[in-house]
């Protein structure tokens, strides 16, 4: 039987570890947050709308499009430089974090029920903008891979575009939102970020 002193020990390793793997993801999880808030508050200056109640209505989706968007980018950033199962864990990880987050940041007043359907809502959605992403690198006729990794900012562009005017391609992409978005995303630093995930996690 092992000395109760060394249990204790490898107990305290393990809970350190378990946490160290919960803050690296959380911080992923944060930085998406994060860089949602920073981009919303410079776009909600274009919103349109005949009512309070719908310009907020839009600023809602519109920071729901940019956690889609900064979501996408942190877990191509994890296809590089994690393992499949630390993805996997990640993206478990986040898809709980994320949705509850963001929903609640603008619906938690909302009946339960009602609060069950916007998140099942944002999922939808969110798995839906993904797919899109990866369809617009995957589709563009551009040789040059940062070109096409440079489309998914103008994709971005034309969904914001369309939640700020109300309107469906009606109108020219906003381009200063490719602006806002690129440098937001810098600011997340998801390099670091992965690396530190990628040392906490198990690989």
């Amino acid at each position: 039987m092992s000395d109760p002193s060394e249990q204790s020990r490898q107990m305290e390793e393990l809970i350190q570890k378990i946490q160290e793997q919960s803050e690296a993801s959380r911080d992923v999880g944060m930085a998406v947050l994060k860089a949602a808030i920073r981009s919303r508050d410079s776009t909600k200056q274009w919103i349109e709308g005949e009512t309070e109640a719908k310009r907020l209505e839009s600023e809602a989706y519109i920071f729901f499009e940019y956690v889609y968007f900064y979501l996408h980018l942190a877990m191509r950033s994890a296809f590089v430089a994690l393992t499949e199962y630390q993805m996997g864990n990640l993206q478990e990880y986040l898809g709980i974090l994320v949705p509850a987050a963001a929903v609640e940041s603008y619906f938690a007043h909302w009946p339960e029920e009602l609060l069950r359907g916007m998140k099942r809502e944002f999922v939808d959605n969110l798995n839906e903008a993904e797919l899109e992403y990866t369809q617009a690198v995957r589709d563009s006729t551009l040789e040059v891979s940062t070109d096409k990794f440079l489309g998914i900012f103008l994709l971005l562009a034309i969904r914001i575009t369309q939640w700020c005017t109300g309107k469906d391609q009606e109108r020219e992409p906003n381009l200063l939102v490719i602006d806002i978005a690129m440098n937001d995303w810098k600011e997340m630093r998801l390099g670091a970020l992965m690396d530190r995930v990628s040392r906490t996690l198990e690989a």
